[in-house]
């Protein structure tokens, strides 16, 4: 009686983890990204455009060099 009620218990469990299993969603693919094109031969690439930045405040953000207006520290070069 024991073993007759231990093995629907296990085959009730069994059962359900694969019914439980069948319906997730596949994942779906990621799209491919576009291809970018390179630089034709010959031609220069155009300089990165540089971005200065305080070093103690980072919410300050220059394109020109020079001092940071809330504390006065000369703003780095992000590299």
């Amino acid at each position: 009686m024991k073993k007759t009620v231990a093995f629907r218990f296990a085959l009730a469990m069994f059962l359900g983890c694969a019914l439980a299993s069948c319906t997730r969603e596949e994942p779906k693919p990621v799209a491919p990204q576009p291809a970018t094109r390179s630089q034709p031969a010959g031609v220069p690439a155009a300089p990165a455009a540089k971005s200065y930045y305080c070093p103690m405040h980072a919410d300050v953000v220059s394109d020109k060099p020079g001092a940071c207006p809330t504390c006065g520290m000369p703003l780095a070069e992000r590299k």
